[in-house]
């Protein structure tokens, strides 16, 4: 978000859609243009990150609690960009994936993950209470252990009535990139 400030300043223009407070503010204060997702059609790109990815580019993403704007900027997105640290590659997805629950539908939606073989572990914020999405909603923390199958997961997961959204993103990138020492990358995907 830096680097597309001093190159807006540069005279590069670019307008942007921030995908939680965080990203705004940074991007703000980089002199980057913002919009609202409401008000756009279409985004030409998404640039984001992971917190893991696997050997067939599905995703888990979610873990600073901005899962479904995430999704809704990637499913505008004419393309999706994700960087991520050489530690988030995995032969197979095994992070707790991030779902992202309604708050009168916890019990409901814990008892079903439970049902699917997961244990659900509601995300509490620093004081020990209930941590809330921008959005409004809770989180749970599923661990499923390995995922053999993360696009099925996904549409299992947005079954459940409740559930906003889920942290799998089943490839959805357009390109991958594995961040590397001294700011070099190489293309993993994409």
């Amino acid at each position: 978000m830096r680097e597309l400030g001093r190159r807006a300043s540069s005279g590069l223009r670019v307008r942007g859609v921030a995908t939680s407070e965080q990203i705004r503010r940074v991007a703000l204060g980089a002199g980057v243009e913002l919009a609202d997702a409401a008000s756009v059609d279409r985004l030409e790109a998404a640039f984001d990150g992971a917190d893991q990815v696997d050997a067939r580019g599905n995703m888990v993403k979610g873990g600073g609690g901005a899962l479904l704007r995430e999704k809704v900027a990637i499913e505008m997105a004419g393309r999706a960009v994700i960087i991520a640290d050489a530690s988030k590659f995995a032969e197979r997805l095994s992070i707790p994936v991030p779902v992202e629950v309604h708050p009168a539908a916890g019990p409901l939606v814990a008892r079903r993950v439970a049902e699917m073989g997961a244990t659900p572990q509601a995300r509490l914020d620093a004081r020990g209470y209930p941590a809330f999405t921008e959005s409004g909603n809770t989180v749970l923390d599923c661990d499923f252990g390995e995922i053999a199958d993360p696009a099925g997961l996904e549409a299992s997961l947005a079954a459940i009535p409740g559930v906003m959204e889920s942290g799998l993103f089943a490839r959805r990138a357009g390109a991958i990139y594995r961040a590397l020492e001294g700011g070099r990358f190489e293309a993993v995907a994409g």
